[in-house]
């Protein structure tokens, strides 16, 4: 092994102890200094927990309401674990929270809050997703697709409503949301200006707009272009790029 790999594979070692406090290998590169070499690595993974936990918390303010602050910050250390961050860039950690939740055996008896959790790392992608140019109708056939900040949902839940409900403050006297009377959601996220908005839809609507995930549907009646015009205004629709 070259030095150039032996450098790799000794930043992987400690990668991995970061995130889940393992092994330290013998080597002359973790000098005793006052604390030993595990008390060190102790901090790096202490604080590094600590960033990536709360990171978790701030993209998912709802599920972590749905289940509360102790069974949610245990929950993040599992999913730390299951899934570590292998970039610096802590908008990327938590993209895969939805599934593990939907696997995750303690959660099996609730298992709306997986699109609750989808529909949370969806808002945080459209906050941060690019800006496509507006574009304007045309009738001419010209390709349009879903602006990048958009993202659709379809969810056997009332997703969204549940999602509200749990960001809004809630009064000691205030009462419980029953979800055993609400039917399925079928949700737009999108950020045509500055804020995020979360959007339910018609079913049809729903299933219009995401026709424009692949490509332009064939528009072949005054009502339909209309609803492309109309979607356009809003900047759901772009221009398609080629």
């Amino acid at each position: 092994m070259d030095e150039a790999q032996g450098l790799r594979a000794l930043q992987a070692v400690f990668a991995g102890a970061v995130v889940d406090g393992g092994h330290i290998p013998e080597s002359g590169v973790f000098r005793e200094h006052g604390l030993s070499a595990r008390q060190r690595l102790n901090v790096y993974h202490h604080h590094s927990q600590i960033a990536e936990c709360e990171a978790l918390a701030a993209v998912y303010p709802a599920v972590e309401r749905l289940l509360g602050n102790d069974f949610f910050a245990n929950m993040a250390i599992l999913y730390r674990q299951r899934y570590p961050l292998d970039q610096g860039d802590l908008r990327l950690f938590g993209e895969h929270l939805a599934d593990f939740v939907a696997r995750f055996e303690p959660l099996q008896s609730i298992p709306y809050v997986a699109d609750v959790a989808r529909l949370e790392w969806y808002w945080h992608e459209s906050l941060h997703g690019a800006q496509a140019p507006a574009a304007t109708f045309k009738p001419d056939g010209t390709p349009l697709c879903l602006a990048p900040h958009v993202r659709l949902l379809q969810s056997p839940f009332a997703v969204a409503t549940i999602w509200d409900f749990a960001l809004r403050e809630h009064g000691e006297n205030a009462q419980r949301l029953n979800i055993d009377g609400l039917g399925p959601e079928h949700v737009l996220v999108m950020r045509p200006t500055l804020d995020v908005q979360v959007v339910t839809l018609p079913a049809d609507e729903w299933h219009w707009l995401s026709g424009y995930r692949t490509a332009t549907p064939k528009i072949d009646s005054t009502q339909e272009a209309g609803r492309q015009r109309d979607w356009l205004a809003r900047g759901v629709l772009v221009a398609a790029e080629g």
